[in-house]
């Protein structure tokens, strides 16, 4: 590619023997008193789009789990309801949009502006059009859809009852006579918690012995195939929620939220966000969290040119185009002392003004913007 824009350069140089029109480029304001017509341009800059992917973990305990050692044998099990936050995964590029300091003007003081080549700075990207459309994404956090409790509903497949029969005695008077009748009696009373753990292992029991006997063959009618994959994958299941009233249930959502960096050009470290581990994405100023970095630093491949070229148009300089040289940066994400993301990029900022003189070119009707 740097061959390419090396030999494009060169051709466009040799064929500048002549001109038909004289210009000269000036920033915007600072135009001569004398034009016929000018057409402005803009540098480009670059800006860094982050894409953060993170993660929301919710632990939350199961209502029989003080006894799961006593009836299950489990010693691993949720204690405390609580939620943890992770960042899984970054994603970052790059794009060129019109850079607000950077504004010029192609000002024509004589000869037409056709025979001015600087469409193709365009077709490079060198320099741009400010009014043409830059599609962008938005800062966008997905929808919270939390679950909501109760996150148990299916607690036990007994009744929530149990009847307990006892005998009372009933006194009435008999022909002047006490008499003591005794009378049985029938209540329903809730079930301790306890008892419902019992019945829920108990199940978990039953559901184990039927799959067993399910892929051993142990049944008069054995289903085969589809059937047999499907029956033992709903007793799975079933297992799976009786298991959870016992360890507990973990529900897991997923969000994004892009970021828009623009850098300096120099080297600089910018905290746009802070993570906790305990509250996810914070910002960048909040007190609480690890601090999310974005590091640029220039590699220095075009500073020679900084100090050998002026960095601004010279009015007296006539028939040049100014564009700006991009310098290559490296590109660090880092949270706390994670390496999140690491690479290197373009950037157009960061770069060195040149100019270059412009031969005589036929090109097609120009986009640019026409001013007075």
């Amino acid at each position: 590619m740097k061959i390419k824009f090396l030999c494009w350069v060169l051709i466009l140089l040799v064929s500048s023997c002549s001109l038909s029109s004289k210009f000269n480029v000036t920033r915007v304001g600072e135009e001569p008193q004398a034009y016929k017509e000018r057409y402005i341009y803009s540098l480009p800059r670059t800006v860094v789009w982050i894409k953060i992917t993170y993660e929301k973990e919710s632990y939350i305990p199961g209502p029989y789990r003080m006894f799961s050692q006593k009836y299950l044998g489990l010693s691993d099990f949720i204690d405390k309801s609580e939620t943890r936050w992770k960042i899984i995964n970054t994603e970052l590029s790059s794009f060129n949009e019109p850079d607000p300091m950077h504004y010029y003007s192609i000002n024509l003081i004589s000869g037409n502006i056709q025979s001015i080549p600087f469409l193709e700075f365009g077709q490079e990207g060198l320099i741009l059009d400010p009014n043409k459309r830059i599609n962008l994404g938005s800062e966008v956090v997905t929808p919270d859809d939390d679950h909501k409790p109760p996150y148990f509903t299916d607690l036990s497949e007994e009744v929530n009852f149990y009847e307990i029969q006892d005998t009372m005695f009933k006194t009435i008077i008999q022909d002047t006579t006490f008499i003591t009748i005794p009378i049985l009696r029938k209540q329903r009373e809730a079930k301790t918690l306890e008892q419902k753990a019992e019945e829920a292992a108990n199940f978990i029991i039953q559901i184990r012995k039927r799959r067993f006997k399910l892929e051993a063959g142990d049944y008069d009618v054995f289903p085969e195939g589809t059937a047999l994959e499907t029956s033992v994958r709903e007793l799975n299941k079933l297992e799976k929620e009786y298991i959870s009233l016992f360890v507990g249930k973990i529900f897991t959502q997923s969000y994004s939220r892009s970021f828009f960096i623009t850098p300096s050009g120099t080297t600089e470290n910018i905290t746009f966000l802070k993570f906790s581990e305990t509250k996810g994405m914070l910002p960048a100023d909040s007190p609480e969290g690890e601090a999310v970095t974005i590091e640029f630093d220039p590699l220095g491949n075009t500073e020679i040119l900084k100090n050998k070229l002026p960095q601004a148009p010279e009015a007296d300089v006539f028939n040049a185009l100014y564009y700006r040289l991009p310098e290559v940066s490296s590109v660090r994400l880092v949270n706390n002392d994670r390496l999140l993301y690491e690479s290197r990029f373009t950037v157009f900022q960061a770069g060195s003004l040149v100019n270059i003189p412009l031969g005589v070119h036929r090109i097609r009707n120009s986009y640019w913007n026409k001013g007075n």
